[in-house]
């Protein structure tokens, strides 16, 4: 049973809760029950009509009207009051901290623009973004994402499949944000009115400009980026380069100090095996001396000397 519907008034899109359209039939009879009322779709291009339906037990509800089978088919049962209501909260935001839980970075972000239901094309299909941002930061994502993002708000439907896989081959950065049921929005969409919506936003972005709670789905590097990545690339290849020849001209230095050790080595041995051979040399001309030393002192006692 659909509790909340668009009207337009002139170009105008409003929206309205059941029993504040009943209401206004008190008011004004004849005016708002007999009024064509629009599907929460969106974007509005695609809202379906409607009408106010009484059932047999007296009760009342929006109604799609006849004919609209095959789109109702296509385009589902419409968008949750409260996903609405955070959706234009979130457009409304000037600033906010993405708290951005996968890749746990928080970056701190200015909005500049927003758009609800941004449509993007991939083949022949179509998707209506929640909203789409552009925004300053101090951060990398200002050059990573180009300053645009996508934001997409998961109340009961995450963004999964065909849709994901099909956004981030359009490089498109998108983050999803839950609805927080700590901030749900307490008035049932059928006593809805444009006050409370607007209080209930005005709370939200409270909330939301000191946090805003994501998931990235999407991480997409622009082309300024990437080409930054590649010169920081080429400047630390450069930088390794030479290292590595630096390493190269001390690994020689060091070869040739290792060549220069083992030819002093070399002649070092040379020394000792000449003086080992003068020293043998010598030993055996002592020996010789002490020899003849003997001999003569033999000689000296036989001879009586």
């Amino acid at each position: 049973m659909k509790k909340w519907a668009f009207y337009k008034e002139g170009e105008e899109w409003r929206k309205i809760g059941l029993y504040a359209a009943l209401s206004k039939e008190k008011e004004e009879p004849g005016q708002w029950r007999r009024r064509t009322y629009y599907s929460t779709h969106s974007p509005a291009s695609v809202r379906l009509r409607m009408h106010i339906r009484e059932s047999s037990k007296g009760t009342f509800s929006f109604a799609y009207n006849r004919g609209q089978e095959a789109e109702i088919e296509r385009l589902g049962g419409g968008e949750s009051l409260v996903h609405y209501l955070y959706k234009i909260a979130i457009s409304e935001l000037s600033h906010t901290t993405l708290k951005l839980s996968n890749l746990n970075e928080d970056v701190t972000v200015q909005f500049i623009n927003s758009q609800t239901e941004r449509r993007v094309h991939i083949d022949d299909r179509y998707y209506d973004l929640d909203v789409f941002v552009k925004f300053t930061s101090q951060s990398k994502y200002q050059l990573k994402w180009n300053g645009e993002l996508a934001i997409e708000v998961h109340n009961t439907n995450p963004v999964i499949g065909q849709k994901l896989k099909d956004l981030k081959a359009l490089r498109i950065p998108v983050i999803e944000v839950s609805v927080n049921k700590k901030f749900a929005y307490k008035t049932p969409e059928e006593y809805s009115t444009p006050k409370l919506e607007r209080e209930y936003i005005n709370f939200l972005k409270g909330r939301l400009s000191e946090y805003l709670w994501s998931k990235v789905l999407s991480d997409p590097k622009s082309i300024d980026y990437l080409e930054n990545e590649n010169f920081e690339l080429i400047k630390n290849i450069k930088k390794l380069r030479e290292q590595l020849d630096h390493s190269k001209a001390l690994l020689e230095k060091e070869r040739e100090n290792v060549l220069d050790s083992k030819s002093r080595l070399k002649r070092v041995n040379s020394e000792l095996i000449e003086k080992d051979k003068l020293v043998s040399k010598l030993r055996t001309q002592v020996e010789g001396l002490k020899t003849m030393g003997v001999f003569r002192f033999l000689w000296f006692k036989l001879a009586g000397r």
